[in-house]
């Protein structure tokens, strides 16, 4: 199972990064998945932190922390926003 990102904003530098599975999981999952791995890459501890607010999107619809990701999954990562 693949599941490409798309970061957008400030988390755009998470574009183009893919990882591979062999057993289905649930958005909660993978961000904490993923908050590891920033954790231990050299310039992404400010991505790491920022990401326990960020919401994670499928092409159709934003994702709920259960949602059971699908293989071959593109995600968009959607940093917190502010508006008036």
């Amino acid at each position: 199972m693949k599941i490409s990102l798309h970061g957008f904003g400030s988390m755009r530098a998470l574009r183009g990064m893919s990882f591979e599975f062999v057993a289905p999981l649930t958005v909660r999952e993978f961000r904490a998945y993923l908050q590891t791995q920033l954790s231990i890459k050299p310039g992404f501890t400010d991505l790491e932190l920022l990401l326990q607010s960020c919401a994670f999107a499928s092409n159709e619809q934003v994702l709920t922390e259960d949602t059971l990701l699908n293989e071959d999954q593109l995600l968009n990562v959607l940093p917190p926003v502010c508006g008036g």
